[in-house]
């Protein structure tokens, strides 16, 4: 084998050489450099292709994505899952395109409501930057999930909710 310093010719597993006496071998810079090399391939593995595969979407980007399709493209590419499945999530489906029909039941503020979903109370919460909804009217959405929202409630806890940017409503 050569010596990668003076090209020289050496034993097989010398850790110098006898010529040049430079080191043979993984040096501290070498081992450095793997251990940065395997760090990156691992922020990689459980950050990045997480965040792609699993479709997580923010506010902003559900509000690009109604822009991106027409509506009845839009409308196509949303799905309803059952609630246990939405709310037992991690991120409450976050990046996913879903559909729910139900009863506004609150305005919690400009352009954010509270709707139940079914006839068991389950709840909700969206974002719909359109025409007013009032509170009663039967309303089917089509948007995005966000993720969930944590808010206090009137009696002072926290409730933990799925939240959906709303792309289109129509009123039943």
């Amino acid at each position: 084998m050569k010596c990668p310093h003076c090209k020289e010719e050496i034993k097989r597993g010398a850790t110098r050489c006898p010529h040049c006496q430079g080191k043979i071998g993984i040096s501290a810079g070498g081992c450095l450099g793997a251990f940065v090399f395997v760090a990156i391939i691992i922020a990689v593995v459980v950050f990045i292709i997480p965040a792609v595969i699993g479709g997580s979407a923010d506010k902003e980007e559900a509000k690009e994505n109604i822009s991106k399709y027409s509506e009845s493209q839009y409308k196509s590419k949303c799905s309803s899952y059952d609630y246990n499945k939405l709310a037992k999530s991690d991120d409450a489906l976050s990046g996913e395109f879903l559909t729910y029909e139900g009863v506004v039941i609150q305005e919690v503020g400009n352009d954010f409501y509270r709707m139940t979903i079914d006839a068991a109370g389950r709840t909700i919460v969206f974002t719909f930057e359109g025409e007013r909804i009032l509170e009663g009217e039967y309303v089917t959405i089509w948007g995005q999930s966000i993720g969930f929202y944590e808010g206090e409630t009137v009696d002072g806890d926290f409730k933990k909710l799925p939240h959906i940017y709303v792309g289109y409503v129509e009123l039943s």
